[in-house]
């Protein structure tokens, strides 16, 4: 017997429209003072809540914030809700320009998340019902959802790369601003250079041109930023040491509210 096929339309908008559903409720539920109950839904997801939404791209706001006034916001950011240092690369610095700062994070995070759930209607629909059984467990996944709650950068990055495939699929000019998003966002954070193994489709003498482009992309990115990355990297790397040595976010956090260092309240074992 001939397996009945789902609607087009439940297969391209099933993902995004759960998940549109949800981000109003839990965005309904927040903005109503239901505090609890929206911490309680985290702690259901698997996360940890934090005191307000959107954290993760607090920071990076509070780095332009603070690049604007001229201090180095590497390994110390006062704007920062945290003080956490700017952990990423210099280019997001270079626009610090735009005016944009820690008092929009609501209206930043809240715009970044709809954007990405509505992404989610251009990946590649199901087929099968198991198939998007498991689009949508992908969707609401613990991950995904504290992407999202967080407003974590990495959502920049996905919409970059989902665009990036998208014009790849299209005409030779929708591919050359593929490839150059796909440089952007390696720019910006630097793994996301693995998007731009889509130029292996070309013909040898597309690859090589845009190759050849990339690398003298990459060269002045280097000459112009050398001196930021190596010093950058080498603060990273020397707080990723000793990250396992830290509290937990949300124990940073209390100790800041009860007016405790929290290197004092690791050498005192917590008490």
């Amino acid at each position: 017997m001939r397996q009945r096929e789902m609607p087009a339309w439940l297969c391209r908008f099933a993902s995004a429209g759960s998940a549109l559903a949800i981000f109003f409720a839990m965005s309904w539920l927040y903005w109503q003072g239901r505090k609890e109950v929206y911490d309680d839904i985290l702690r259901s997801w698997g996360m940890v809540p934090f005191q307000f939404p959107f954290l993760d791209i607090s920071g990076w706001l509070a780095a332009w914030e603070c690049a604007r006034q001229g201090i180095d916001v590497v390994s110390f950011d006062p704007c920062d809700t945290l003080s956490r240092g700017y952990g990423s690369s210099p280019l997001w610095l270079a626009a610090a320009g735009v005016p944009l700062g820690v008092a929009n994070t609501t209206a930043v995070g809240w715009i970044l998340d709809i954007v990405f759930i509505a992404s989610l209607s251009l990946l590649p629909p199901p087929q099968r019902l198991v198939e998007l059984l498991l689009l949508l467990a992908a969707t609401l996944s613990t991950m995904v959802v504290f992407a999202l709650e967080r407003a974590n950068p990495d959502v920049i990055l996905f919409l970059l790369a989902l665009a990036a495939g998208c014009l790849a699929q299209h005409g030779p000019a929708a591919r050359m601003i593929s490839y150059g998003l796909a440089l952007l966002s390696a720019l910006l954070k630097y793994y996301p250079i693995m998007v731009l193994t889509v130029l292996f489709r070309e013909r040898i003498a597309v690859f090589a041109a845009v190759a050849l482009m990339t690398t003298g992309a990459l060269a002045v990115f280097w000459a112009v930023y050398h001196v930021e990355i190596v010093r950058d990297l080498g603060r990273i790397l020397q707080r990723q040491l000793v990250r396992g040595e830290e509290p937990a976010v949300s124990d940073r956090h209390a100790d800041r509210k009860n007016g405790r260092p929290p290197a004092l309240q690791q050498r005192s074992g917590g008490r």
